[in-house]
C-alpha cells in the first residue's frame, strides 16, 4: 500500500510532468514524426545497402572492394542514428515567430519565442489565446520539418520559399483540426 508521503511524492512528480508537457505542446505529433523520420530512414539505408552487397558479390577489385566495405560500414553506423526533434524555447525571439535548425545527422530543434511558453493566467487557467498561438506556431513549424526537410518528400529546408509558408501553413491547419476530431473523441468517452 502506498504511504501518504509515497502518494505526495507521486502527485509532485505528475505534476512537474504536467506543467513540462505544456510547454511541448503536440508531442504525439513529435513522436509520430521521428518514428516516420526513422522508419522511412532505414529503409533508404536497407537499400543502400543491399546495394552495396550487390556490388561487393559482383567485383574482384580490391580497391573497390575496400571502398565498398567502408561505405557498408559507415552506412552501418549510420542506420544506428535516432532522428529526435527538440523544441527549445529562447528570449531573442517575437512573438509568433520560430526558427527550425538542423545538425548533420538530421536532428531538429524547433526554436519558440520564451514569451510563449507561459500558457497559464495568473489565476493558473490556461490562456486559450495564447495555448491556440503556441498549437498553431508549433504546428506550423512542425510542418515545415515533415514537408522540406528532404527525408519524407525532396525538398530541402534550404530551398524555403513563398509557397513552402503556404504548405507548411496548410499543414498546420489540417494537423490542428485532426488533432482537435481526435481529443474531442477521446475526450467525450470519460
Amino acid at each position: 500500500m502506498l504511504t501518504k508521503e509515497r502518494q505526495d511524492e507521486i502527485i509532485g512528480l505528475v505534476k512537474q510532468i504536467n506543467i513540462a508537457s505544456e510547454k511541448y505542446q503536440l508531442m504525439h505529433a513529435i513522436f509520430a514524426i521521428e518514428n516516420m523520420f526513422q522508419k522511412k530512414m532505414q529503409q533508404d539505408w536497407q537499400n543502400e545497402y543491399n546495394d552495396i552487397r550487390e556490388k561487393i558479390k559482383n567485383t574482384s577489385n580490391q580497391d573497390e572492394l575496400e571502398m565498398l566495405f567502408e561505405k557498408a560500414r559507415e552506412l552501418n553506423k549510420e542506420s544506428m542514428h535516432k532522428v529526435t526533434i527538440v523544441v527549445e524555447y529562447i528570449t531573442n525571439l517575437e512573438v509568433g515567430n520560430a526558427r527550425i535548425s538542423t545538425t548533420e545527422n538530421r536532428n531538429f530543434q524547433i526554436t519558440l519565442p520564451k514569451d510563449m511558453e507561459n500558457i497559464r493566467n495568473d489565476d493558473g487557467t490556461i490562456n486559450m489565446e495564447a495555448l491556440t498561438a503556441l498549437r498553431k506556431l508549433m504546428a506550423h513549424e512542425l510542418g515545415h520539418v515533415v514537408l522540406h526537410s528532404g527525408i519524407l518528400t525532396d525538398v530541402e529546408i534550404d530551398d524555403l520559399n513563398k509557397g513552402s509558408e503556404e504548405e507548411a501553413e496548410f499543414f498546420a491547419e489540417k494537423l490542428l483540426e485532426l488533432r482537435r476530431i481526435h481529443n474531442e473523441e477521446v475526450h467525450s468517452k470519460f
